[in-house]
């Protein structure tokens, strides 16, 4: 009985080791939740849209905006506020990105009662979203998200910001694609402009190489351009 009682304890000392760190370092809800309200300030009707709008946004973009509504910063500056609540998030770091962040990835933190001349609205991106917002966050909580929070119309607010930030993100990936594609018809001209030129200085015979692509400098009838060049018959 005195034995049976000892390995009981013992196995009830060794659950708790493995669970205790699983439970101690369980992200918090708005690692996974695209809007967390801390506040109230929010309907569940409310939250139930702003989180299906952040969902189609992941589905037809493929990146993420989470928003947190906290009632204040815990008298820390909101900006660093903002960066630890991301870091608390395994799952948006990245060695990518010059702030660490998940390239596809931003939070937005609203801290309701922050005292008058602290700031009241953080943001945090990765490359794609915080290209797409970095500048204007000013702008934007300064036009949209904190009139309509003072004015009773958070949900408002909320989604013009990301109606706001969606369209910056799409704006930023197809300049990217278009930027790319360009460089890369820049580079096939600039290769075509050098196959022409060393063809018609009679630098490139029919047998191999660019020569051959364009038909060869073998004779003047292969390659009009070889007039100028040491082609003769």
């Amino acid at each position: 009985m005195k034995r049976s009682l000892q390995l009981f304890t013992i196995f009830t000392f060794a659950v708790c080791a493995v669970l205790t760190p699983i439970s101690a370092f369980a992200a918090p809800a708005h690692c996974s939740q695209y809007v967390v309200d801390q506040v109230g300030v929010l309907s569940e009707a409310d939250v139930s849209r702003v989180e299906q709008r952040l969902s189609r946004l992941k589905e037809e973009r493929d990146y993420e905006l989470h928003v947190l509504i906290v009632p204040d910063s815990r008298g820390v500056n909101l900006i660093e506020f903002t960066r630890r609540r991301a870091q608390e998030c395994p799952g948006w770091q990245s060695h990518r990105s010059d702030n660490g962040m998940h390239p596809d990835i931003a939070l937005f933190v609203r801290a309701e009662n922050n005292p008058e001349g602290a700031f009241h609205n953080s943001y945090r991106g990765g490359k794609t979203t915080g290209r797409a917002i970095g500048r204007e966050t000013g702008w934007l909580t300064a036009q949209t998200v904190t009139p309509a929070f003072q004015e009773g119309r958070p949900t408002e607010g909320l989604m013009a910001m990301i109606d706001t930030v969606d369209g910056k993100v799409k704006f930023y990936r197809s300049s990217g694609k278009w930027t790319l594609i360009i460089i890369v018809l820049g580079v096939i001209l600039l290769l075509f402009v050098i196959c022409i030129c060393a063809c018609s200085r009679g630098g490139l015979g029919g047998g191999s190489g660019c020569g051959a692509f364009f038909g060869g400098c073998s004779s003047c009838s292969s390659c009009s351009s070889c007039s100028s060049g040491g082609c003769g018959d």
